[in-house]
């Protein structure tokens, strides 16, 4: 699973979950509370769909422990 790079904009990192493999943004879109997502204008452009970058980093951790542990559960 790779991981985005966030982009600032107001002082804050974000990512845009368009960006995201259609899997990845599906989990993690179930995952969020409702009101997570922001629309947001970067250089005169609408981004739809945008997540602080610390929420997906959060989730992107877990996810990854989670996928680590079920690995090593398979026999």
């Amino acid at each position: 699973m790779k991981k985005l790079i966030p982009i600032l904009i107001d002082n804050k990192y974000w990512i845009q979950l368009s960006q995201l493999q259609s899997e990845q943004a599906k989990k993690l879109k179930s995952w969020l509370p409702s009101g997570s997502l922001k629309n947001l204008t970067y250089q005169g452009i609408l981004l739809k769909d945008c997540l602080q970058f610390e929420t997906y980093e959060y989730w992107f951790r877990n996810q990854g422990l989670r996928n680590q542990r079920q690995e090593h559960l398979d026999f």
